[in-house]
């Protein structure tokens, strides 16, 4: 009987222990958080803020797809978790956004800086993709050909055209050279170089720095170059 009781109390103990952690699973406080957006006509969202960018904010709910919302339409806004706040100027703030108000974004302060107060005009992105890494392109051409009889002839080309592309930027280089000769006189030889610099202002839209580099025995041209800055689009 007394083991009968022990038996007894011990699963009672068991459904006590699991009715206490099924409550803690409802309240804990990875459900509990959550990031919070008033509207200007009085709307409340709640959910994660994934990212900013474009003049719209896009914010993840657990009851609807990803929500785009202007930012000119969002009064106040706090988030739960750190934030990254991208500035035109390049300068990157971390921190818990607690409100929006009259166009300014106030982030909490840190052990490394104080509270921040941003003009929203200011910010480009909050909580970017991350960038992708600088991509690097290009192609190696050879080329010769051997002609024998009433004319011996021989001639040989190769060109090199690489270019690495970053975020906003862009660097190339591009390599010639040609040579032939016919009965063992050289007819022609030259070579050609490239360096080119691209920054690009907005997506298409780019000015450039190149320098050009041209030698050609036969034309006269010993060392021929061409510095000049650019735009293209």
């Amino acid at each position: 009987m007394k083991k009968r009781n022990i038996i007894i109390h011990f699963l009672l103990l068991l459904v006590l222990i699991a009715t206490f952690a099924a409550c803690l699973m409802t309240i804990s406080p990875a459900n509990a958080v959550a990031d919070e957006i008033i509207l200007a006509n009085g709307d409340r969202l709640t959910g994660t803020v994934v990212k900013a960018e474009g003049g719209k904010m896009i914010i993840k709910t657990e009851y609807a797809e990803a929500i785009a919302i202007p930012l000119d339409k969002i009064k106040m806004i706090m988030t739960d978790n750190p934030v990254e706040v991208h500035l035109i100027g390049g300068e990157i703030l971390k921190g818990k956004l607690k409100i929006m108000e009259d166009g300014n974004l106030v982030i909490e302060p840190s052990p490394e800086r104080a509270v921040s107060r941003v003009d929203m005009s200011k910010v480009s992105a909050i909580n970017p993709p991350p960038k992708p890494p600088a991509k690097l392109t290009g192609n190696v051409s050879l080329g010769g050909g051997l002609q024998t009889g009433n004319t011996d002839r021989r001639n040989f080309a190769a060109a090199i055209d690489a270019s690495i592309r970053g975020d906003r930027d862009r660097f190339g280089v591009r390599f010639m050279f040609n040579y032939a000769d016919e009965k063992g006189e050289v007819t022609t030889r030259n070579y050609f170089g490239a360096l080119k610099y691209d920054y690009f202002f907005t997506q298409k839209l780019y000015g450039y720095l190149g320098l050009d580099m041209l030698k050609d025995r036969f034309k006269d041209l010993d060392l021929r170059t061409i510095i000049g800055p650019g735009a293209g689009y």
